[in-house]
């Protein structure tokens, strides 16, 4: 029943306002606060069915009305300071004429409860609408000079908690106990799109002062900022211990109040400093985007397309630096740098393979490719390249069931059969020496790199079809991901061991890669997630939700991604392409990751 006024800048307690009966309604609650346009005054509505004028630093009582004979469950202020919106829990909405809490009119149209959250009611800009979340699980449009109801949005399937306008009143977003936020169009209510992320219950939402940012405080224990134009999860701010119910933002602060009993200040950092900070860039002509690999210098990434062209984009805006054209002849379906930077391999769905030197960028020319060897060994798609460490070898997996070995001076080299069906990966510890696979007949084999010919080792045989397996650096442990959702661990040092598995994802993982240390694991599922798993402990880290696409005309909306951490510049990379035409980048510092990234 109390209000806590707080030093925005230096967090200093000021006041505690106690004039609320904390007795009455549900607890005494407060559940709605508005500022006054001036900043010299505070309203606030409670569970007692009041609603309080306070002064503003002095915490003085100026005047207050009695609402409603239930709970005042949502409170707002027309950005004129001319009028407030209270509602209740009959699902009534009444208008007052401030200061002196005049009643103008009661808008009814909402048939349960007005939603008991900090942002149940909001203002338009320019105060002509007033948006209302109800737990009928719609959210309303009305006029305020009217009173009448013009649009009723009905997109959630649970009760709707929280609304918010963008600041050019043009879009609004409402969330719910459904876990999802919705992005309207105010003029017509169309639903433009649905966000997807959060594990709780959304309360508050809060557009960034430019429109492009929605940030949403979550039950979850997190808040998330969102980019408005792609659906992307630009960052997750994570340290409460207990559900978020509001957030409020300054230019250069959010602030959020949670059922942990604190009130926290996170910094609105530029954007790519933050955890997960996320750029979505089209790749040109919205071509579909099927391979990528990112430079071992975190300058730029090579995108491979389905019009069998490869294109070189700047890190993180997307720029193009380059292209070449007809790379392969049925699309580019997979590629990797080596170590240097210097090389680059691509393998195409024409079986195919290429090594290209890399021109490194200089102040006069970007980064350029020039095209050394075409291998002709595989009879079938190639699913997978890798280098060794020292890059001077290349091998490949392909769906004709042979991995490859290959000299990259000369390209001269050679295959073997691996697996029944397809090949789906190959990757090298961190000594070069072993080569780990995955087939389409569900095995998991380790090869010895210098004696090809030798009969691998048998890790594993899977419920169902692998998509990817990765070594650990130390060649000690490795991951397997696939249709099984599941991500399967196994221990090569103890073979009778049983294998682990990590489990989060809804739909099959494409693939995995390790950190350098090899204690993290990221992958990428056709659930729309990026994930970053703590291997020792066997736990999920943090989830990226990536945008959602409409898939009706398509397989996956993704089969590939590439992470990589760059030691000069204290960056990590993950850059995820989509076949809907765009490429989502996320830019980590090392201070937000684990140690050992």
């Amino acid at each position: 029943g109390t209000l806590v006024l707080f030093d925005a800048e230096s967090g200093a307690l000021l006041k505690r306002l106690e004039r609320h009966d904390p007795r009455a309604g549900t607890s005494g609650s407060v559940r709605g606060i508005a500022f006054d346009p001036s900043g010299r005054s505070l309203y606030s509505g409670a569970g007692d069915g009041r609603v309080i004028h306070w002064a503003i630093p002095s915490g003085e009582k100026l005047g207050e009305w009695r609402a409603t004979n239930n709970s005042v469950d949502g409170l707002a202020i027309r950005p004129d300071g001319q009028q407030l919106a209270t509602g209740d829990d009959s699902g009534t909405l009444t208008l007052w004429a401030l200061p002196e809490g005049r009643e103008v009119k009661q808008l009814k149209g909402h048939t349960d409860a007005i939603a008991d959250s900090p942002r149940s009611l909001v203002y338009s800009p320019d105060g002509q609408r007033l948006a209302s979340a109800s737990y009928d699980r719609t959210a309303r449009l009305w006029d305020v000079a009217s009173g009448q109801s013009v649009q009723v949005l009905r997109g959630h399937n649970d009760g709707v908690k929280g609304v918010d306008f963008s600041p050019d009143g043009r879009l609004l977003a409402t969330s719910s106990d459904d876990r999802r936020i919705v992005l309207w169009q105010v003029a017509s209510g169309e639903q433009l799109r649905v966000l997807t992320g959060h594990q709780n219950i959304v309360f508050g939402l809060r557009f960034g002062a430019d429109g492009r940012t929605l940030y949403s405080a979550s039950r979850d224990n997190t808040l998330r900022a969102w980019d408005v134009a792609s659906g992307a999860t630009l960052r997750v701010f994570q340290g409460h211990e207990a559900g978020l119910w509001s957030v409020a933002l300054s230019p250069t602060w959010a602030y959020t109040a949670a059922n942990d009993g604190t009130l926290r200040r996170w910094p609105l950092a530029p954007a790519g400093l933050a955890r997960g900070a996320a750029g979505v860039w089209a790749t040109v002509g919205g071509k579909a985007a099927k391979s990528t690999a990112i430079a071992p210098d975190g300058r730029w990434a090579v995108v491979g397309m389905d019009d069998d062209t490869l294109r070189l984009h700047a890190l993180p805006g997307g720029d193009v630096l380059g292209e070449v054209k007809d790379a392969h002849k049925t699309g580019v379906k997979c590629l990797a740098f080596s170590p240097d930077g210097r090389s680059l391999a691509t393998g195409g769905y024409d079986g195919t393979i290429k090594l290209w030197a890399v021109e490194l960028a200089t102040s006069e020319h970007p980064p350029r490719l020039k095209l050394l060897h075409t291998l002709k060994h595989h009879s079938d798609m190639v699913h997978a390249v890798t280098f060794s460490p020292d890059g001077q070898r290349l091998a490949t997996a392909s769906f004709d069931g042979q991995i490859g070995l290959f000299d990259v001076t000369t390209g001269q080299g050679r295959t073997v059969k691996a697996h029944d069906g397809y090949a789906k990966s190959v990757s090298f510890d961190a000594t070069g020496r072993w080569l780990l696979t995955c087939g389409e007949e569900q095995r998991v084999r380790l090869w010895d790199a210098e004696h090809l010919d030798a009969p691998p080792r048998e890790l594993a045989t899977l419920q169902d079809t692998p998509m990817w397996a990765s070594l650990a650096p130390d060649g000690h442990s490795a991951a397997v991901v696939g249709r099984e959702l599941a991500i399967t661990l196994l221990n090569l040092t103890q073979p009778q061991a049983p294998a682990q598995r990590l489990v989060g994802h809804e739909s099959t993982v494409w693939r995995a890669i390790h950190s350098p240390d090899g204690q993290q694991l990221a992958t990428v599922s056709a659930d729309m997630t990026l994930r970053l798993w703590d291997l020792p402990r066997q736990r999920l880290l943090f989830t990226q939700r990536l945008p959602a696409v409409e898939l009706s005309t398509q397989h996956s909306a993704l089969w590939d991604f590439d992470f990589r951490c760059v030691k000069e510049t204290g960056t990590c990379w993950a850059v995820v392409p989509l076949t809907m035409g765009r490429v989502v980048v996320y830019r980590w510092p090392y201070e937000h990751l684990p140690q050992g990234w």
